[in-house]
């Protein structure tokens, strides 16, 4: 499978900061790098290259195109913990043309006004829109220091704005060299000369990182290594790029699967007059949500306190497997649901079970007023598979509880838990999570999570801490 076209999928629609160059000036200038104020707007023209091998093959595809990003004032929003915090709210919207086709695309960057941290980024298209959540588990599994002032990946932060951010403030010459923080390491870059871009008399700075990730995909582990080779053009008393490239090589199992070059040139731009008063504090994230409903999980998990919809509750599915005498709870009774899922419009439970032996039991369950039955099951067999003994956990009620605040309710739904996030993902058997693309930034990251759905929006929470991470809509 081309991991590496996956993972580009979502980077493509945020890398859109990239460029080339032209004409040398000789005597050394500073160069003062203004900050951002609530108003501006700039517009530029852009050009990606995608080169993706398929074995000894390779496929090149050419994007043009034009960003236009504005910094829009403040908002009040509510985070993945339903804190309410003031914003500042960035919009982006990305005009591409393919050779036979175009798509327009809108992105929404919320930063806390006390921490400059991301709250919320927000992608439309067509008719969905993804809304992502930063998390403290996400930062830590991309991120050497989670609190890093450019997490990049982790709360998908892909505008000029972020990259302009790291040298806002800072007076630049040429021969001047320093360090930036991204993904939590310390990247070394350096002003290497002067350059002329329409115009206007630019530094141009330049840094070279790599970043490596393993994540698990069908039980199995994989190591994703990218490399970036950086090249800002900056000019005096500017507060964004005037131009920009990067190129990315993707690597996957030691080979190289594909190399991007997104570049840009300022097109356009106007300048706000009300300057952003951005706090120093660090993020927090609560270690629960207050209006959540916690339980331990043992051997499921349980239904909780909270009003519900559920009409079946997992318990009685339980007393029922119990008693029913089956071959595999004979053979195997310390067993534990590590994934179940319940559709309210056609009354059945679909359960994965398993022990430390990973033998696993899949039961899809039937639940029409006293009848209970089970469908279908099967044995299955999962690999590598570690269990804690017990853990608290955000329970059925509760997940329905946090979902409420975040999207419209309906009679029928699905609401999914997994005791690992990449169990419930993967799991072969289990209807559709409705996650789409999305689904890859789990991987195995959230233990447990849930996955509430109806016919137009799904919600994916933090099983753990009752933090919404992702909000899919159908518009």
């Amino acid at each position: 499978m081309n991991y590496s076209k996956k993972i580009l999928q979502v980077i493509f629609s945020f890398l859109m900061l990239t460029f080339a160059l032209s004409g040398c000036i000789e005597e050394s200038h500073s160069f003062v790098i203004a900050p951002l104020r609530v108003g501006d707007n700039f517009l530029y023209d852009v050009n990606i290259v995608y080169i993706q091998k398929y074995a000894s093959k390779g496929k090149k595809s050419i994007i043009n195109g034009t960003v236009f990003s504005s910094v829009n004032g403040s908002e009040t929003i509510s985070d993945g913990f339903g804190r309410e915090k003031e914003a500042i709210k960035f919009y982006t919207q990305l005009n591409y043309t393919y050779p036979t086709s175009s798509f327009i695309q809108h992105m929404y960057e919320y930063l806390d006004i006390e921490t400059s941290f991301p709250l919320k980024s927000v992608l439309r298209s067509q008719n969905i829109t993804y809304e992502f959540y930063p998390s403290l588990k996400f930062y830590r599994a991309l991120s050497e220091n989670p609190f890093s002032n450019y997490p990049l990946i982790g709360g998908l932060t892909f505008s000029p704005v972020d990259m302009c951010k790291l040298f806002e403030g800072r007076t630049v010459k040429k021969g001047d060299k320093g360090t930036i923080e991204i993904f939590g390491k310390k990247i070394k870059w350096e002003a290497i000369g002067e350059e002329e871009v329409n115009n206007y008399r630019c530094i141009k700075v330049r840094f070279v990182f790599e970043y490596s990730h393993v994540f698990k995909y069908d039980n199995q582990s994989h190591e994703l290594k990218a490399s970036f080779d950086y090249m800002l053009w900056f000019s005096d008393t500017f507060p964004q790029l005037i131009k920009g490239r990067v190129i990315i090589s993707m690597q996957a199992g030691g080979k190289e699967v594909g190399k991007s070059t997104f570049s840009a040139i300022i097109k356009d731009f106007g300048r706000g007059n009300k300057t952003i008063s951005w706090g120093e504090e660090k993020p927090t994230f609560p270690s629960k949500v207050s209006y959540g409903d916690f339980g331990r999980w043992v051997y499921y998990p349980p239904t909780g306190n909270k009003s519900t919809n559920i009409s079946f509750k997992i318990e009685r599915i339980i007393d029922y497997l119990e008693t029913a005498n089956l071959s595999y709870l004979n053979t195997h009774p310390n067993s534990r649901v590590l994934v179940a899922t319940y559709s309210e419009i056609l009354k059945r439970w679909q359960i994965l079970m398993s022990d430390e032996t990973g033998e696993g039991y899949l039961v899809e369950i039937s639940c029409r007023g006293n009848i209970t039955k089970i469908v279908r099951s099967r044995e299955i067999k999962l690999s590598g598979l570690t269990l804690p003994k017990e853990k608290t956990v955000l329970t059925f009620s509760g997940c329905e509880s946090v979902a409420r605040r975040f999207i419209v309710m309906e009679k029928n739904f699905t609401i999914s838990f997994g005791i690992n996030s990449s169990l419930l993902i993967r799991t072969k058997g289990l209807r559709n999570l409705k996650l789409g693309p999305a689904e890859i930034m789990f991987d195995s990251i959230y233990s447990p999570l849930y996955v509430f759905s109806t016919s137009k929006d799904a919600i994916a929470i933090d099983g753990e801490t009752g933090q919404v991470i992702l909000v899919v809509r159908t518009l």
